[in-house]
């Protein structure tokens, strides 16, 4: 899924708590390659573990994080067979792209997020790079990251189970979300991943463990439950280790659903 949301959600806003398949849900392997598909490996038409993609419209490419390769690749979106490597020796896991094409690197072994414009070659650090720990100037095995129209740098940290916002030019972090112990209650996340900003400002994360969406109104210390499929006591419809998120432009959500090989949606009610 892509990671942009360019559209303003009512604060009121709710979903159907009951989802269907739209991609996978047939066991591993089925879809049209677009990318890699040729075994596990290093070459140029290989991918190791791919962990996150975002699509960089100007170049009509889509940008990978190769994690078990330690590099990000880019592999042109229509007919390509293969891809090329744009940054090596690096232990990535999420990535994104702003509005001037910039792209951000999750670093996790590092505990930072890069940045790299474009046309440049060395990188800045705009999130972390002061070692592991749980000030508002360090990270703590950060995992997505996510760039707003302001190029906030909102990042979600596993092992702090919290979200910062890293606003441009600022060397501490704001906690958003999150960041009070790992658990279930409402200013609580357990391993929280995939993350998505609207354009006013209330964030949404793939809660991993807790196997729900959150999602707090910008300002608030609490997040509220969006969706919790456990209530049903259906395999069928719960969610099992939610990662990526998505919405589209309607308000529809898409959760990358990697417990059940699936990408699942949920209309906007």
């Amino acid at each position: 899924p892509l990671h942009g949301c360019s559209v303003d959600i009512p604060s009121d806003a709710k979903w159907k708590q009951k989802g269907y398949t739209v991609a996978g849900g047939n066991g591993k392997g089925v879809g049209k390659v677009i990318a890699g598909g040729n075994d596990s490996g290093s070459a140029a038409d290989q991918l190791s573990f791919p962990n996150d993609v975002v699509l960089d419209e100007e170049d009509d490419s889509l940008i990978i994080a190769d994690s078990g390769n330690r590099r990000v690749v880019r592999w042109a979106r229509r007919n390509a067979t293969s891809g090329t490597t744009i940054i090596s020796d690096i232990d990535c896991i999420g990535v994104a792209v702003d509005d001037s094409g910039a792209l951000y690197v999750v670093d996790r072994i590092r505990h930072e997020v890069k940045q790299y414009r474009k046309g440049d070659t060395m990188c800045t650090i705009v999130a972390g790079g002061n070692g592991k720990g749980e000030a508002l100037n360090q990270l703590s095995s950060p995992a997505y990251v996510f760039v707003d129209q302001n190029h906030s740098v909102y990042v979600s940290e596993w092992d702090n189970n919290r979200v910062t916002r890293w606003d441009k030019g600022i060397s501490q972090a704001t906690i958003v979300e999150g960041g009070n112990g790992q658990g279930s209650d409402a200013n609580q996340l357990s391993r929280p991943i995939g993350i998505v900003v609207d354009r006013m400002g209330n964030e949404y994360v793939a809660d991993r463990c807790n196997n729900r969406i959150m999602r707090w109104l910008k300002d608030e210390l609490h997040g509220s439950v969006i969706i919790d499929n456990s209530a049903h006591g259906s395999l069928v419809h719960e969610l099992s280790y939610p990662e990526a998120i998505s919405f589209e432009p309607q308000g529809n959500l898409y959760v990358v659903d990697k417990g059940h090989s699936r990408v699942q949606k949920f209309n906007i009610t």
